[in-house]
């Protein structure tokens, strides 16, 4: 069959069939960012977080906070004699927060510091910045960010954002115990599959 160009009706028909098969596509399916994929979940416990908190720097950490600990506690000693305590008449002690985010962020001693670290595509750290500071102590910040030299992270995966946030947290190890005994006494979750196929989850009877 030839085909002429000059052929009018042939490219009508083209163009009409064209335009039917797009009225019909089906709609294109938008990816996910990268961000929420597992292969930003596996780099960032294994390429960002693993090199963050090394054992190394864990340790640094830990004895960043213990002095931390230390001297805002004393600040909280009673500076009053025994002698003018015992003149001092008698009040009610006011009810003590429940919380540690209840205090006053100069009194605690428990809370987090969340950083934005700027990555290279190479890995390579630009800069990091502070972006929630929660116990406001410039001695405590200072001393964390010394263990944050020479940090160098896995190169990240394409499409990955590489403004990465990371939320430090620290508590007194008498909290941490008494997590760990409330989640031991707390009733499990059980899965149980609904009729519809759906599934629910509902508390475990403790015996």
């Amino acid at each position: 069959m030839n085909i002429s160009f000059g052929d009018n009706s042939f490219w009508l028909g083209l163009v009409a069939g064209a335009a039917l098969i797009y009225a019909f596509r089906e709609k294109p399916v938008l990816l996910a960012p990268a961000g929420e994929t597992k292969i930003a979940s596996a780099y960032m416990r294994n390429g960002f977080a693993n090199l963050l908190m090394t054992p190394e720097r864990r340790k640094q950490y830990s004895m960043c906070y213990e002095s931390f600990v230390k001297e805002r506690e004393s600040l909280k000693q009673p500076t009053q004699s025994p002698a003018s305590d015992a003149k001092a008449p008698h009040t009610t002690a006011e009810p003590n927060p429940t919380t540690q985010l209840e205090l006053p962020a100069t009194e605690r001693t428990e809370g987090s510091l969340t950083y934005v670290f700027q990555l290279k595509e190479n890995g390579e750290l630009i800069e990091y910045d502070l972006a929630n500071d929660e116990l406001k102590d410039i001695r405590l910040t200072k001393c964390i960010q010394n263990a944050f030299k020479n940090l160098r992270f896995l190169p990240p995966p394409l499409g990955i954002n590489r403004y990465i946030a990371y939320e430090m947290s620290f508590k007194k190890d008498e909290t941490l115990r008494k997590e760990i005994e409330e989640k031991k006494t707390s009733s499990p979750l059980t899965l149980v599959p609904t009729p519809s196929g759906v599934e629910s989850f509902e508390e475990k009877p403790s015996h």
